[in-house]
């Protein structure tokens, strides 16, 4: 849930920048967003085998306390 809500809070930013004629500044929201989509796409259509690999990677990749 909360990837969603920081993928719909980025996309609301992006429209905000570009409505007020920032649309360069808005270019690195744009590229995120897409990166951010792939992957919950991704996540949504491998389902069990994907949350294992980002369980994975979490564990391998986060510091340790």
């Amino acid at each position: 849930m909360g990837w969603w809500q920081f993928a719909n809070r980025t996309a609301q930013a992006l429209l905000s920048l570009y409505d007020q004629g920032y649309t360069v500044e808005a270019a690195p929201l744009m590229r995120n967003l897409l990166g951010h989509s792939y992957a919950m796409n991704w996540l949504a259509d491998s389902g069990e085998p994907a949350v294992m690999a980002l369980t994975d990677y979490w564990n391998e990749h986060s510091p340790r306390t």
